[in-house]
């Protein structure tokens, strides 16, 4: 089957690959279901961290291996426990490796996506999880102030998540000018500007709608 693996190269640096002889799972077993992946969402830390073997990659001597935790998939098969709320058909989100097919528990980290979900959207839940889980811990009340430092994917969805739990959100990014002919080295003329920008404060300007159109960070595979 067809795999996004990492692997070691002759000179031991490493390489993403894919590809297509890859050993299959085996058949479910128990209240395991078997989903073919539709979309696998990339995240541009994780895959680096693997890539420059930092703190939470393989090691070599386990390469090559898959690597990845946003799998959508739709259920192709069910174990003998028949699964309580799936079915052939369903499509899930599970917390998988960039592979064509994934076995995994029904009670594991599995979601059954609604109707109403864009898988496309839903290849981003992991990433998504890390910004509700900070805004969770930081327990955010209503009209609390905070402070949200840097504006990648995380960032953005832990802005609007804050907004959303009620607080009133400042954002900052760093914002890189762009080159000037004849400026020279642009970090010792004029260093690095900063921008912010105030979400939710009705006194300044009207809230943000908290809709979000994700941008296209997935990775499509195509099944057919």
């Amino acid at each position: 089957m067809r795999a996004l693996v990492t692997r070691l190269t002759p000179d031991k640096t490493r390489e993403k690959l894919l590809v297509n002889d890859w050993p299959p799972p085996q058949r479910p077993t128990g209240n395991q279901v078997k989903s073919r992946t539709v979309y696998s969402g990339i995240t541009n830390g994780t895959e680096h961290n693997d890539l420059v073997g930092g703190n939470y990659a393989h090691p070599d001597d386990a390469l090559p291996a898959g690597w990845g935790y946003q799998h959508v998939g739709r259920v192709v098969e069910l174990g003998p426990d028949d699964a309580a709320e799936l079915a052939v058909g369903d499509l899930v989100y599970i917390n998988a490796d960039h592979m064509e097919y994934v076995v995994a528990r029904e009670d594991g980290l599995l979601i059954k996506l609604p109707p109403d979900v864009d898988p496309t959207h839903a290849a981003l839940f992991g990433m998504t999880g890390v910004a509700m889980h900070s805004c969770r811990h930081a327990d955010l009340r209503m009209g609390e102030r905070v402070l949200i430092v840097g504006q990648g994917f995380i960032g953005q969805m832990a802005a609007q998540i804050a907004n959303a739990m009620g607080a009133r959100v400042a954002v900052c990014e760093i914002d890189r000018p762009p080159p000037r002919p004849g400026a020279g080295n642009w970090r010792r003329r004029g260093g690095l500007r900063r921008r912010r920008r105030r979400l939710g404060t009705a006194d300044r300007r009207p809230r943000p709608s908290t809709r979000s159109s994700m941008p296209p960070a997935s990775r499509a595979w195509r099944t057919g």
